[in-house]
């Protein structure tokens, strides 16, 4: 009887690392974007989006950007933005996923409006098949179907600096 436990409990515990090892593997592909702390309606619909409800008013929420706090907040962290942006396009030159998932949605946590970060996960998702947050993505990017049947301003790629938001991050200076 004493044998069979022993043979047992290294098959129990190989089960456990193998889960904990993919939960960490998980976790590192699936960060979460932060959610600004200001319970404004910027926030709200921040969080609205990344719940993947995209059928929202998208020239309200450029605009719900630009009198938030978060767009303070944001101009002051144009360096660590700008850091981040090279480190995403260095890692896509190196194809790592993981990685450029956990960059571009700190990113957002930043600027949730930088349609360069929307569009590299939207990609980066498809890849790797991730078909519900591409498509999530995809449709902040360019708006859902919905939005449009509705004649909603849709996509914040619909303004034509092509970043969603005005005035553009380059002229926070």
């Amino acid at each position: 009887m004493r044998k069979k436990q022993r043979a047992i409990s290294p098959a129990i515990f190989s089960c456990f690392v193998a889960l904990v090892v993919s939960h960490a593997t998980c976790a590192e592909i699936s960060p979460s974007v932060a959610v600004p702390p200001y319970h404004d309606k910027y926030s709200k619909l921040v969080n609205q989006l990344e719940a993947g409800q995209t059928n929202i008013n998208y020239s309200e929420f450029r605009e719900s950007f630009l009198e938030s706090e978060q767009f303070k907040a944001a101009s002051r962290q144009k360096p660590d933005l700008n850091t981040l942006r090279k480190e995403m396009h260095d890692l896509m030159q190196k194809s790592k996923s993981a990685e450029i998932i956990g960059v571009t949605k700190k990113m957002l946590s930043i600027d949730y409006t930088d349609m360069e970060a929307h569009k590299i996960l939207h990609q980066t998702y498809k890849i790797l098949g991730d078909m519900p947050n591409s498509k999530k993505y995809h449709d902040i990017e360019f708006g859902n179907k919905e939005g449009k049947r509705k004649n909603l301003p849709s996509g914040l790629a619909c303004h034509p600096n092509q970043r969603g938001i005005l005035p553009s991050a380059d002229a926070w200076g």
